[in-house]
């Protein structure tokens, strides 16, 4: 519902929000921070929470027969600290787990870059997060429920669909929900709920994890680290990265939690003899008969890059190196 900038003066760091108002877009001052450099985490926070909050009231929840407006709960945690534990415990669909996912770590990390400014400013956040909700809850009333808005000049204006916010990416885009939601098509109401939890120990690994190559994947879901994609590798050398999968709930191709090494096979090569396109193989699998607990998964994830040649080699029955995690399936078996 708004945007949040930075602008130089006098030395300072002015925070910027910019909204729609009745009479066109505003821009107004929040607060001034010491330095740009200070600033930069606070707005990036900002512009997080903000896309987080705004975007599930904004897009309808498309799984079922007719269009539903998705909960409205994770509003409560703008401005009651309280409240945000519930951000994690939520699970109407896996897209929306996702989202109250990102707004808790947005808003943590918002808390974060507030410890080294003044209790001034501090103080401005907090009345800007609590007027922006304010506003959005007052839009979705009269969205919903027809209530006339209150006729304020400085009133935010809200449109369904049209979320004036400065990003919708890394698991907001159209896209994400739309591939989180064909993962669930055909599942129980518990088996979805089951599912939230496991997409949080993914966004929870990747988060937390010591590894900066950490990827997600939606489709599955599925985290992997493959160091290759970052540095050459020689050409004598094996290509190796590791996955670990959540349960897929299409019957189709139903399976539990699974820990996969996978090798890249180049398929196709151009004149210079640089490979153009290449598909993965398995190596081996280790098939897990409940959910991980999120510190084995960081522990494999932040040793996978000097350990991936070791793990490669583990017989059937034994453990990958390190971890906790025991070898059921290889490829030449």
């Amino acid at each position: 519902m708004t945007i949040y900038s930075q602008h130089a003066h006098r030395g300072k760091a002015q925070v910027l929000a910019t909204y729609r108002g009745p009479d066109g877009v505003v821009s107004a001052t929040v607060t001034s921070i010491e330095s740009t450099e200070l600033a930069a985490p606070v707005v990036d926070a900002l512009n997080r929470v903000s896309a987080a909050a705004t975007v599930p009231v904004s897009v309808y929840d498309e799984r079922g027969e007719t269009n539903e407006m998705y909960p409205i709960g994770h509003l409560a945690a703008l401005t009651d600290v309280a409240a945000r534990a519930d951000l994690l415990t939520t699970t109407h669909s896996t897209w929306y787990a996702m989202a109250t996912w990102l707004l808790h770590k947005a808003l943590t990390d918002l808390d974060h870059a507030l410890l080294t400014v003044p209790a001034p400013v501090r103080t401005a956040l907090q009345a800007e997060l609590e007027t922006d909700a304010k506003w959005l809850r007052l839009a979705l009333a009269e969205y919903t429920e027809g209530d006339d808005l209150p006729q304020d000049d400085d009133r935010r204006v809200w449109d369904f669909g049209e979320q004036f916010v400065a990003l919708v990416e890394d698991g907001l885009a159209d896209r994400d929900r739309e591939m989180l939601d064909r993962n669930e098509a055909s599942a129980t109401p518990q088996e979805v709920t089951e599912a939230a939890h496991d997409l949080r120990v993914l966004l929870q690994a990747r988060a937390r994890s010591s590894e900066p190559d950490v990827e997600l994947d939606l489709f599955g879901p599925v985290v992997s680290v493959d160091p290759t994609f970052a540095i050459d590798v020689p050409d004598d050398e094996e290509r190796l990265e590791v996955s670990v999968h959540v349960p897929v709930l299409d019957p189709r191709w139903r399976r539990g939690w699974e820990i996969s090494l996978q090798r890249w096979v180049d398929d196709e090569f151009d004149e210079d003899g640089f490979a153009t396109a290449s598909h993965t193989e398995e190596v081996l699998c280790c098939e897990l008969e409940e959910r991980p607990e999120l510190a084995d998964v960081l522990q494999l994830l932040n040793q996978a890059r000097t350990s991936l040649t070791d793990w490669a080699g583990t017989a059937i029955g034994e453990v990958l190196q390190g971890t906790r995690f025991v070898v059921t399936r290889r490829a030449e078996s």
